[in-house]
């Protein structure tokens, strides 16, 4: 994921994801609350959970993202009032 750079807050109605940083910093906001997660950490997020994902710094982010059951067919944005 390039620097400065989210994808939009969104939620899925069956599939939970689990991600996992590999480098870089990530700030995974779920809900209301907003984590930090360093690289060799990992996130575990339930389905109904309204997510996005940000990099604010000047470097890449790299991460993993497992989803069960696949979540293409089951994605559903949310509107996000400030994406800074």
């Amino acid at each position: 994921m390039p620097p400065n750079t989210w994808v939009q807050r969104h939620f899925h109605n069956f599939a939970q994801q689990f991600f996992f940083i590999l480098s870089g910093r990530a700030l995974l906001y779920l809900d209301e609350e907003v984590l930090s997660v360093e690289p060799g950490e990992g996130v575990h997020i339930q389905p109904q959970t309204k997510h996005h994902i940000r990099n604010n710094s000047s470097e890449n982010l790299d991460f993993l993202v497992i989803s069960q059951p696949p979540a293409q067919q089951d994605r559903f944005d949310t509107p996000l009032k400030d994406p800074l």
